[in-house]
This record gives C-alpha cells, sequence and structure tokens, in this order.
C-alpha cells in the first residue's frame, strides 16, 4: 500500500481541526485501557457532563 502525495496533507488536516476542535476530555488523556473502556461503555447511555464526574 502506498501513500499518496494528497493523504499526507489529508491527514495533516483531520490532525489540525481535531487539536482545534476536539474538547479536552480526561479519557483522552490516558493510555490505560481500563480507564477507556469503563469512559466508552458508560458514554453510550450517558451525559459527557455525568462521565466526567465520575472518572479521576
Amino acid at each position: 500500500m502506498s501513500i499518496e502525495p494528497n493523504d499526507d496533507a489529508r491527514r495533516k488536516a483531520v490532525l489540525a481541526w481535531g487539536v482545534a476542535s476536539l474538547r479536552d476530555l480526561p479519557w483522552r488523556r490516558t493510555r490505560d485501557p481500563w480507564s477507556i473502556l469503563v469512559s466508552e461503555t458508560m458514554l453510550q447511555q450517558t451525559q459527557v457532563a455525568r462521565v466526567i464526574d465520575r472518572l479521576p
């Protein structure tokens, strides 16, 4: 699989958008699989603000 020249530019554009647009959420700052799993499971049925209050 080769990377086209436009692929690199597209990837950089998406990453730049993410840095500028995504909310700073606790589960995005950890690499702990358990915390990520718990947050993703809770977020399926719970508002983000309530999940933030429950996570360390």
